[in-house]
């Protein structure tokens, strides 16, 4: 469920349109308990979006995790991950058996069959990645494989911003 304006689609220019304004509130349903979770402001957070069947979101899956296992995260930010698109019918199936089995620990959360947390935050294909901080405003977004590289420089605007 989404509370508030869904963001302006990402698209192929360097201006993304979302960045500056406020993203909107997600809820959804923890994949490891089941109970809903509300990513309300407070904290700084990249929320990437996975696709099981995805053959580019199962590169880059093991990358995440990898990377995030080795990392120390900027203060008071997390990484959340959102099982979009699935589909009994394609591979990979359960996402919780492929999430279990890459060794992902941070929080994931499952989106609903219209893929509203992802169409919600302006993206139409996976893996994706939106950086927002603790106010709620949306910082940076990438789409596609953006590799350990790429979510550093996502994680990075929060450490500048906090230095400055």
């Amino acid at each position: 469920v989404l509370a508030g304006q869904p963001l302006p689609t990402l698209g192929a220019s360097d201006d993304d349109p979302a960045v500056g304004t406020l993203a909107p509130e997600i809820t959804a349903t923890s994949l490891a308990s089941g109970s809903a979770i509300t990513l309300e402001p407070g904290r700084a957070r990249v929320i990437g979006f996975f696709a099981h069947w995805c053959g580019h979101c199962q590169a880059e899956l093991p990358e995440v995790t990898e990377w995030l296992a080795n990392t120390s995260l900027p203060p008071n930010t997390e990484f959340i991950a959102v099982s979009t698109a699935v589909d009994e019918g394609n591979g990979n199936y359960p996402p919780s058996a492929w999430f279990n089995e890459v060794g992902f620990t941070s929080p994931v959360l499952v989106d609903d069959a219209d893929a509203t947390l992802l169409n919600g935050m302006g993206f139409t294909g996976f893996p994706a990645f939106v950086a927002i901080d603790a106010s709620g405003v949306v910082v940076e977004r990438a789409g596609g494989n953006i590799g350990t590289e790429g979510l550093a420089a996502l994680f990075d605007n929060f450490a500048s911003a906090a230095s400055s």
